[in-house]
């Protein structure tokens, strides 16, 4: 699970594809998590997150061993931009790319010092499922959610592992134009062994239309029965 403390920002778009294509607004936010596992079933978490607010972008991925439930690599990438030089699509060592011959997205991190690849991940986008149609946090702050389909690649943490996922979390915060607010807001992404997955929200405003908004599921994808108020507390 990931207990996420954002201050969003990002502006009034729908579209899906091409996906974490940041060039197509001036302020958009992505995040991108799940499990992994290699061939001796071993589990990793993965969270990565993609931001931007006018020509300042930041990234930050995190790699987790759920055996030892240990944080085993993170880094973060920030600097400025033009339009033109996002077209390389990538921040300080980050990188990634969308396909739309084969609707995949490519993300990996490449220690450009050292030469060491860290991840290389390949993510299924031809049937995404949208766990969460467009909503409104705030009259101004939306948010969607979509389950992408299988991701498969390597980690290398610290020898090269091939690891895979049926599915991951995807999420798109982003609020109007016009907005020139901060809004903090917390969240929870999770998903288990089983298959089964579950996210909560909170945005704490006087102008929220929601007090918190969770969903539940097992791991055929059906939505179970939960509390809408759960209690977001930061790790230790």
């Amino acid at each position: 699970c990931y207990w996420l403390p954002f201050n969003s920002y990002a502006a009034d778009s729908d579209y899906i594809t091409p996906w974490f294509d940041l060039s197509k607004s001036s302020h958009n936010a992505w995040t991108i998590s799940g499990l992994l596992h290699n061939e001796q079933d071993d589990y990793y978490g993965f969270i990565m997150i993609l931001e931007r607010q006018g020509q300042a972008f930041h990234a930050f991925a995190g790699l987790f061993d759920l055996n030892e439930r240990k944080l085993i690599w993170q880094d973060s990438n920030a600097q400025f931009l033009d339009n033109n030089a996002l077209l390389t699509q990538d921040i300080g060592h980050f990188y990634w790319h969308f396909s739309p011959i084969n609707n995949t997205f490519i993300l990996a991190y490449q220690d450009k010092n050292s030469k060491n690849q860290i991840f290389n991940l390949k993510m299924d986008l031809m049937q995404p499922i949208v766990v969460t149609p467009k909503m409104s946090l705030t009259p101004t702050l939306k948010i969607k959610q979509y389950w992408s389909g299988t991701i498969n690649g390597h980690i290398h943490i610290p020898d090269e592992q091939f690891v895979t996922s049926g599915s991951v979390w995807v999420q798109n915060i982003w609020q109007n134009q016009n907005d020139n607010q901060t809004h903090p807001f917390s969240e929870l992404l999770c998903q288990f062994q089983d298959g089964s997955s579950v996210f909560a929200i909170q945005v704490p405003e006087k102008t929220g239309l929601h007090a918190a908004l969770a969903g539940l599921y097992d791991k055929d994808g059906q939505r179970q029965t939960v509390s809408q108020f759960i209690n977001l507390n930061p790790p230790n």
